[in-house]
């Protein structure tokens, strides 16, 4: 029997590890808006695809990616509006920190962020979410089209992509081995307004041209794709302390480390001693029938007093300043993403719309 699962054809990690879920150029991307599925290719066309679609997950972000638009309108939590398109006041695809091009970082952490704990937002229907958005983001290809796409499973579709991830992670084909997300055409439909559905409807396999489609994607273009190239910005502020500082008519400044607290050398005297290296001897109490040595009785040492051979021991390694803020590489973020996109599809793919 031909193999079925073309991952043991691709190198580096397995795909279904990690993949369930609890600002600048956007990609070629998949978007959900009005119930429908739309292709976003280079060129600013699109391409209607309907209800469902048949895709191929060939890459993800292993981090969870955070979206915060800003403060909550009179309706509830603000989302993107399409009338008056504005960037995110804040975002993240690193895991850990706001991105060093978020425009207004919430928090220096994102674990820590006001805006991501249940209750922050009040959402159209009147129930406490997060402010900030949780999402993840894969990179896919989509059968019957050209090109490497964005696809993002947000908050609403938690519960069925991992439904889905952990019944695919429990399959095991005999003499085949375990299927991975890349093995497999998924079937994504909307179950509910804004809400995704996934099924397995083939293996990706028995399409030559998808296979060849998966396996052609490099790590390189997954990154580029799913943005794991971004990175976290550094000395950042709460912002209650940006507004404290406005209204003290002061700019906000970032934190200074701590200081570095200096080890306190060994004292050799009887009034303190050098810690653990020279442990104090208990007295020696005279037994039952022997005086005690008067002290005047003692012999005394004559010449230089004995020097004491200190045991050598290995000097502590250095501590790492504790700096408050998240420190980023000097290097800045890539450019020319759009154009190394481009190359991924033909100029003929898709009409504009």
């Amino acid at each position: 029997m031909a193999n079925q699962l073309i991952s043991t054809q691709r190198q580096g990690s397995r795909l279904l590890d990690g993949a369930q879920v609890g600002g600048g150029n956007r990609p070629p991307r998949i978007s959900i808006d009005n119930g429908r599925f739309t292709l976003f290719v280079p060129g600013g066309k699109t391409i209607p695809l309907g209800m469902s679609m048949d895709i191929v997950i060939v890459g993800k972000n292993p981090h969870m990616s955070k979206l915060y638009w800003g403060p909550p309108g009179p309706n509830g939590q603000r989302i993107f509006d399409r009338n008056n398109p504005k960037p995110p006041a804040c975002w993240s695809d690193n895991g850990v920190a706001p991105s060093a091009g978020a425009s207004e970082p919430q928090n220096p952490t994102c674990s820590g962020c006001p805006q991501n704990v249940w209750g922050s937002a009040i959402n159209a229907l009147g129930k406490q979410v997060k402010a900030c958005e949780d999402f993840k983001k894969f990179s896919c290809v989509v059968k019957g089209q050209p090109g490497i796409y964005l696809f993002e499973v947000k908050a609403g579709s938690f519960r069925n992509w991992n439904a889905f991830t952990g019944m695919l992670a429990m399959q095991k084909l005999e003499g085949e081995g375990e299927p991975d997300l890349i093995d497999v055409v998924i079937r994504v439909s909307f179950v509910g307004t804004g809400v995704l559905g996934f099924e397995p409807v083939a293996f990706t396999s028995g399409d030559p041209e998808l296979t060849r489609q998966a396996l052609d994607v490099s790590d390189d273009t997954t990154k580029m794709i799913v943005n794991a190239i971004d990175r976290p910005a550094q000395a950042v502020l709460p912002m209650a302390e940006h507004r404290a500082a406005e209204a003290r008519g002061m700019p906000a400044q970032a934190p200074m480390p701590p200081p570095v607290q200096a080890q306190a050398p060994f004292i050799l005297s009887g009034q303190a001693p050098a810690g653990p290296l020279f442990p104090q001897q208990p007295p020696v109490m005279p037994t039952q029938g022997q005086k005690a040595t008067p002290e005047a009785e003692l012999p005394k040492s004559r010449g230089r007093p004995r020097k004491v051979e200190q045991p050598q021991t290995q000097p502590p390694a250095p501590q790492p300043q504790q700096v408050q803020g998240i420190q980023a590489p000097a290097d800045g973020l890539p450019g020319g993403i759009t154009d190394r996109l481009a190359s991924l599809f033909p100029k003929t793919a898709g009409s504009a719309s």
